[in-house]
This record gives C-alpha cells, sequence and structure tokens, in this order.
C-alpha cells in the first residue's frame, strides 16, 4: 500500500508539472514576411521576392533598419512575462543553460515585458547582427561590416519569471538569415576581341548566398596592353608611364605635360608598341586596395549586366552611351552581386582592344539576318571558337537537301 500510494503522488506530480509547462500559448504573426522599417518607423519597401526580401542585407543594416514581430499571447498567468532572445540557428534558447549557463549561447534582445494579448516588438537589425558576429547587442553601425551568410533564431518565451523555470515557458521562433558581405569577384576573367565590341568571360563565382547578377564596368585604358598588337590600318592610342613623350605623338620641349604620355600612332603589326601594361585610374586602386562599386561608378562606367546565377559571360558593346571604337584598348573589370543585393569587390582589370573581324554572324547580322546569340553562335561566352565552321557546315547540307528534293 505505501508503494502505490508513493506512485499516484510521483504520477500527480508528473501530471501537474506538465501542465505547468504546457500552459501558455505564443504565435509569432506571419513569421515568414515581416513587415521592416526604417530607423524612424516609417514601413521600407523590401526587396523583390528572388532577393532574399527577408533577410539582412550590409544596406539593411547600414540604414538601421527595425524588424516588426507581432506577438498574440494566450493563458498565461497574471505574473508572465515575455522575453525576447537570440542565438545561432541551432541553438534552443528555451533550455535555460542556453540563456544562463557558464557559456551562454543565447542573448537577450529585450528587457521582459508584461505578457498582453497582443505585442508588437521593434528589434534592430543591428542587435541581430551583432548576435550573428558574436558580439553583445550594438547601435553602432561597424557591426555591419563582416557577417557572411549565417541564420539568427529570434525566441520569445513567455513564462511567470518570478517562479523560474518551475511555472514553464511558452515559446515561438523566428529564423532571420543575414549576410553583409558582398561576393568575391568572378574567377578566370577572360576577353575577346570582336569588331566594335568585347567578349567577355569567367569561371565562376563561388558565394554561399546565392548570385543574383555580375556586373562589369569598362574604362578606356590607360596605357596599351603589350601582349597584343593592334589591327591593321588607322591609328592606335599609345601611352607612356615614364614621364617620356611616345616617338611620333609629341613635339620636343613638352615632355612634362600630360598629353605627352600619350599619341596616336600608325598601326603596325609588325612594329613593337612602346607601352607598359594596361590599367585603369576608374577601376584599380592607387594603393592596390578593392574597390566597391558605387553609384558613381555606377552610372559612368557600368557597360554591361547579367541577371543569371549561370551565365558566366556578356558582351560589352557601349561605354557612357557610345560605342566601343575599333583600335582602343580597354580596360574592363567585374562585380558580383549576391541574392541579398550585397555588392562585392572589383575584379582585377583584364584589358582588350575591339578590331574587325570576319566571322560569318557578324556578316549576317549587318546583312540583316535575325538569328545569332544562339547556342551555334560565336558571340556566345565559352563557345567562341569553331562556331563559324558549324554553322557553315549546316547550311551546306541544307543546300544539298534542297538541290536533291529539286532533282526530283
Amino acid at each position: 500500500m505505501p508503494l502505490l500510494l508513493c506512485c499516484l503522488v510521483s504520477v500527480a506530480l508528473l501530471l501537474v508539472s506538465s501542465a505547468a509547462r504546457a500552459e501558455g500559448h505564443i504565435r509569432i504573426v506571419e513569421p515568414r514576411s515581416l513587415a521592416r522599417l526604417d530607423r524612424l518607423g516609417a514601413p521600407v519597401e523590401k526587396r523583390p521576392p528572388d532577393r532574399k526580401p527577408e533577410g539582412i542585407s550590409h544596406h539593411d543594416c547600414m540604414d538601421d533598419q527595425r524588424v516588426r514581430f507581432s506577438i498574440e499571447l494566450a493563458d498565461l498567468g497574471a505574473g508572465s512575462a515575455l522575453g525576447v532572445w537570440a542565438g545561432p540557428a541551432r541553438v534552443d534558447c528555451a533550455a535555460s543553460e542556453a540563456r544562463s549557463g557558464e557559456e551562454p549561447t543565447c542573448t537577450r534582445l529585450v528587457a521582459p515585458i508584461p505578457a498582453q494579448p497582443n505585442l508588437v516588438l521593434d528589434v534592430p537589425v543591428r542587435a541581430l547582427v551583432s548576435v550573428a558576429a558574436s558580439r553583445p547587442p550594438t547601435a553602432d553601425r561597424d557591426v555591419c561590416d563582416g557577417v557572411d551568410f549565417t541564420t539568427v533564431a529570434v525566441h520569445f518565451l513567455a513564462a511567470d519569471e518570478s517562479a523560474g523555470d518551475a511555472a514553464g515557458v511558452a515559446h515561438a521562433r523566428a529564423a532571420i538569415e543575414i549576410d553583409t558581405v558582398g561576393p568575391r569577384p568572378p574567377r578566370g576573367l577572360r576577353t575577346r576581341p570582336a569588331n566594335e565590341r568585347i567578349e567577355l568571360g569567367w569561371e565562376g563565382v563561388d558565394d554561399p548566398g546565392g548570385l543574383s547578377a555580375v556586373r562589369a564596368y569598362c574604362d578606356v585604358a590607360v596605357q596599351l596592353p603589350a601582349w597584343r598588337q593592334p589591327p591593321d590600318g588607322g591609328t592606335t592610342r599609345v601611352c607612356r608611364s615614364d614621364g617620356g613623350a611616345v616617338d611620333g605623338g609629341a613635339d620636343d620641349g613638352g615632355a612634362d605635360r600630360p598629353e605627352d604620355l600619350c599619341a596616336d600612332v600608325p598601326n603596325d603589326p609588325g612594329a613593337e608598341i612602346p607601352a607598359v601594361e594596361c590599367a585603369s585610374t576608374a577601376l584599380e586602386s592607387v594603393g592596390g586596395g578593392e574597390i566597391l562599386p558605387s553609384a558613381d561608378l555606377d552610372a559612368r562606367f557600368a557597360c554591361g549586366e547579367t541577371v543569371s546565377d549561370f551565365e558566366a559571360g556578356m558582351r560589352l558593346e557601349t561605354l557612357g552611351g557610345a560605342p566601343l571604337d575599333n583600335g582602343r584598348a580597354y580596360a574592363a573589370a567585374v562585380a558580383a552581386t549576391d541574392r541579398f543585393g550585397n555588392v562585392g569587390p572589383l575584379s582585377a582589370v583584364a584589358c582588350e582592344v575591339p578590331e574587325p573581324t570576319n566571322e560569318f554572324w557578324e556578316g549576317y547580322q549587318d546583312a540583316g539576318g535575325g538569328g545569332g546569340g544562339g547556342y551555334c553562335s560565336t558571340s556566345a561566352p565559352g563557345l567562341w571558337r569553331h562556331a563559324s565552321l558549324s554553322s557553315l557546315l549546316v547550311i551546306g547540307l541544307g543546300l544539298l537537301v534542297r538541290r536533291r528534293w529539286s532533282a526530283r
């Protein structure tokens, strides 16, 4: 009999404990579509659906935005309060050791709030980025740099904190992706000359947040690339960097003037070009550091863009609204944008000189043809060679079939 009574008491205590922990309900309204506000509380228009609108980007952090959470609470005791915590996605902040152990992994974002049926809480983006950067919550803008694609979970815990964990915890969480670092530049940048244009290609871009676009930037090269001879006929702008005048381009006695560093030299494919490696004052840093594209750089030097995450090339045809000139050296660089809208640094420049070509598709299109640009086109990056021969073989086969049908 005493043993049976002991078992009954144990079962009763277990049921009471379970009821206490089951008490209360908490719900985040629309956790996958949270409102975003600026630092003054005005609504912010989020990015398009394919651009991680619920994630936090470098721009969102620098803009000091807020994430608005609408919380619904029910069946809580009179002494209950709501706590807001954040930590890595893999950590359960409802566990007391994650919040108050020897090495807590969760950070309190908001002081306990008396429980109400409906609550609206605005959490600063920089506080969430701080958690992602393993720093105490801060409002400083320097926290916006250096978080490379991670997920932070925001936990809402409702309990009677005066009673400790014995009172049970009602728990809800929302996961938010954070990425404040732009992607690295595309690898293996390469160029190929064409008539009044440059074909630009690359190997690929590695970014855990996903790629949304690659933008190209062009500038008239300060110096002609030494590894390519200019096309025959006409002149080429040739420049030096040693302060001396270019032969045939500057008069004597004025070598210290900037214009004496460049001259229009007659093109001779067999002659040695008096120039050093290609350079660009707009696309390269004087100290050798990285350049992040700006609105000014976009307006003045952007010359092409692909908005696909699988294309690895593009055609550069204009600079500042004007077509590229045959025989003139151009420097080109690219920068990638991830799906959060973060823009990465410029790549190293690659230089090329547009020149007349005799490829089949160019002649076909110049004559009014509407095809080209497809699988067999020579302008498709990665298929730069041998496509013209394939096209001619297809056309020849078509003529042969036609002649046989005519003979019948």
